[in-house]
């Protein structure tokens, strides 16, 4: 059996449709194909057997070419619909086209087969329901109000115009209660499918809203909103040749004494406070990490400054992050230390580029702290840097054309 399978699937192109794991959440896209898949192969199938029953039953007519070629061509579009599932895009308007051909098929079975009497009405309460499944709620409305529609014409036409055949002439007596019912079977089964399909579209919501915050915790510290160690490797996986950036590796100074001294909360308010300082002086193109604890990283992407420029800048954060912070009625001070590397020109790789500011870091901390230092530059202590009037949304550039 499995040597049937794998001489099959040898020769069968690989599918958007693939299995899944039992605990897999599966996207909106992934089960709109699975719905697509399941309900054409029934269409398919349906029409095949419609096709196959009729000429055996009927024989071959020159009365029911017509009703064999319908079979015929729904069963293509059905195929259509199975292919679009399996190997090509599912486009709503296409679904749409689709169904209503396949409608406009049942309509001209239903009234040359014995009108709303004969066998074959008993498909037009199925298409609301496929209609909720494969599109829309309002694309469910839309065929319901289409169905109730036909019946109706067909109906008149069927009493009016006498151009059916003897056998539903005969029932004209059966005809309202036929078309009542009907017309109640086809509304109870769009109302079920509509309120199946806001279900179901509540349900895909909360799914949608679920992965989208999974996605985003996956990526970021929940404390400082920063980004995590996973979002700085998917930046450093997506660096490319020409990509080029600083990395400032930023070391808080005193944090430990105030956490052992005032207690976690403290310590956390300290994180969320720096941290907000951080994102207030970096623009948006800025990735700003937290690597854990109290280190973080800034990424400046493309910087146009010299390595002089930068230091300048990572003074700067110094003196944004050393001011006072007010907690429970007391001041609290911390001040940063920060190692400095710039990619590709320091490293050949952006995690060397960042091994190299830490060890630029650990520099940092041995000429005493507070300071900004380059890799392969020996620190020089200078005095506090100081800056007026800065404003936060400014990019690098404004704040060393300042700063001159």
């Amino acid at each position: 059996m499995d040597l049937l399978r794998d001489f099959v699937l040898k020769y069968v192109p690989e599918t958007h449709i693939r299995s899944s794991e039992e605990d897999e959440i599966l996207s909106p896209e992934a089960i709109q194909r699975r719905r697509v898949a399941v309900i054409s192969a029934f269409g398919l199938l349906v029409s095949i057997g419609f096709v196959i029953l009729h000429l055996v039953w009927f024989r071959i007519e020159p009365a029911s070419f017509a009703i064999v070629a319908a079979g015929l061509l729904g069963g293509a579009l059905s195929a259509y619909g199975l292919w679009m599932a399996l190997w090509s895009d599912v486009r709503e308007r296409r679904l749409r086209f689709i169904f209503i051909v396949f409608s406009i098929l049942v309509w001209m079975g239903v009234f040359s087969s014995g009108g709303v009497t004969g066998y074959n009405s008993a498909l037009l309460p199925v298409f609301p329901v496929v209609a909720a499944f494969l599109l829309k709620a309002r694309d469910a409305v839309l065929f319901t109000a289409l169905h109730l529609t036909a019946i109706v014409v067909i109906a008149g036409l069927n009493h009016n115009l006498g151009i059916l055949p003897q056998t539903v002439a005969e029932q004209t007596d059966n005809l309202p209660v036929a078309v009542a019912l009907l017309m109640a079977t086809v509304t109870a089964c769009a109302g079920s499918a509509l309120y199946m399909a806001y279900q179901n579209q509540r349900v895909e919501g909360q799914l949608r809203n679920l992965l989208i915050e999974q996605a985003h915790l996956a990526v970021h510290d929940y404390l400082s909103g920063m980004g995590n160690r996973v979002r700085l490797q998917q930046r450093f996986a997506e660096s490319g040749i020409e990509d080029a950036f600083d990395i400032l590796l930023i070391d808080l100074d005193g944090f430990k004494a105030i956490n052992d001294t005032y207690g976690h909360d403290a310590g956390d308010f300290l994180i969320k406070s720096a941290s907000a300082r951080m994102i207030e002086i970096t623009d948006e193109s800025d990735l700003l990490i937290r690597l854990g604890g109290d280190e973080f990283v800034i990424l400046l992407e493309r910087v146009d400054g010299s390595l002089a420029d930068v230091r300048q800048f990572g003074r700067y954060v110094i003196e944004v992050i050393s001011r006072p912070y007010i907690w429970k009625g007391q001041q609290l001070r911390i001040s940063a230390s920060i190692g400095h590397a710039r990619f590709p020109e320091h490293g050949d790789t952006p995690s060397i580029t960042l091994g190299l500011a830490d060890k630029a870091l650990y520099v940092a901390k041995e000429a005493g702290k507070s300071c900004c230092v380059t890799h392969g530059v020996q620190p020089k202590r200078r005095n506090s840097f100081k800056q007026r009037g800065f404003k936060p949304s400014a990019t690098l550039k404004a704040i060393i054309s300042e700063q001159a």
